[in-house]
């Protein structure tokens, strides 16, 4: 579920936003958008919406909001994320593998 469609008061776990471009997520990623991260709607407007974060108040456009994956299952968000970064840290570390070491 895109965290767009999500209900005022909700609250919902980040589980992916591979949709969101590189620069976007650069900038959603230093504003606390981080997988594993509780969000809660706030309110909407035309064409944006507000979400507690970190108790803080951070408005989004709604085509950024629907590129980000949540979930509703807070509780079960923690061991899908560990999974997910697990297999993000592996592809690093094949990319950025010293030369003359294996394994």
């Amino acid at each position: 579920m895109s965290l767009l469609k999500t209900n005022i008061g909700q609250t919902v776990c980040i589980i992916d936003m591979s949709n969101v471009c590189k620069y976007e997520r650069e900038r959603l990623v230093d504003m606390g958008f981080i997988l594993g991260r509780k969000i809660t709607k706030y309110f909407t407007a035309k064409g944006i919406a507000a979400y507690n974060l970190m108790n803080c108040i951070i408005a989004l456009r709604n085509e950024t909001a629907c590129r980000i994956i949540v979930t509703l299952d807070v509780d079960a968000c923690a061991s899908f994320v560990s999974e997910k970064e697990q297999q993000n840290n592996l592809a690093i570390s094949q990319v950025f593998r010293p030369r003359g070491l294996t394994g």
